[in-house]
């Protein structure tokens, strides 16, 4: 329950109170070091962004919330001013090679395009309201195994899938993504329908949510760079 709310539009610093919920849920903060989910977990994560892409599908979002908000490819194109985007991903792959696979590796110089052409396609189609940073450490559980998400500092619009393949790729290990992403992204598309939306088939949207893995690419190599 959120009790205060302020924005500074000149600095986009915000200030927020809200409740205690490790006191009054039983939550319990973590990482992707320290933390690994259950399948009925990750069903969880699913569950919290349908519920919120579902609320603000094809809202009138830049007249809700005034003109800070911006777009996914908005996002990214600021990014690649401030962070500078291409200069990080570069580094952080670098960094990181030890760990990639040699042939992804080769291929380094090109994730930056997928990226800018990944953030395009994310706002065609229906645009809703997305957390935008899902990764594990903006995630608490709470003390029945349900998930919690916070720091909403990121906030943009743009297609489902973007939220989905970065909670995804950053929560579970390889085998069990690989293993649960179909009947994770159909459960999506569930909720969806549920709401009297029209989802998309299961193969458009497998073939969006694997658009949309430049953004962890971006958030973690990025970081890993800076």
């Amino acid at each position: 329950m959120g009790h205060y709310a302020a924005y500074d539009p000149v600095t986009e610093r915000n200030f927020l109170i809200i409740e205690d919920v490790a006191a009054t849920r039983g939550a319990k903060f973590g990482t992707a070091l320290d933390r690994t989910l259950t399948r009925a977990q990750a069903e969880s994560v699913i569950d919290v962004l349908a519920a919120l892409h579902v609320r603000y599908w094809e809202r009138p979002l830049l007249r809700r919330f005034g003109r800070w908000m911006r777009d996914s490819r908005e996002y990214v194109e600021r990014l690649n001013v401030t962070l500078p985007a291409r200069k990080r991903l570069a580094i952080g792959a670098e960094r990181a090679r030890a760990v990639m696979p040699a042939a992804f590796y080769a291929r380094r110089g090109e994730i930056h395009p997928a990226l800018m052409r990944a953030m395009a396609i994310n706002t065609e189609g229906p645009q809703t309201l997305l957390h935008t940073d899902v990764h594990p450490g903006n995630w608490y559980t709470t003390a029945d195994g349900k998930m919690g998400l916070y720091d909403w500092a990121c906030l943009t619009s743009g297609g489902w899938a973007r939220d989905i393949a970065y909670a995804l790729a950053t929560h579970l290990p390889p085998q069990d993504r690989r293993a649960w992403e179909h009947d994770l992204v159909s459960r999506h598309g569930q909720h969806l329908a549920r709401a009297g939306i029209s989802p998309p088939t299961h193969d458009d949207a497998m073939r969006l949510y694997s658009q949309q893995m430049t953004h962890p690419l971006l958030m973690w190599l990025g970081t890993l760079g800076q």
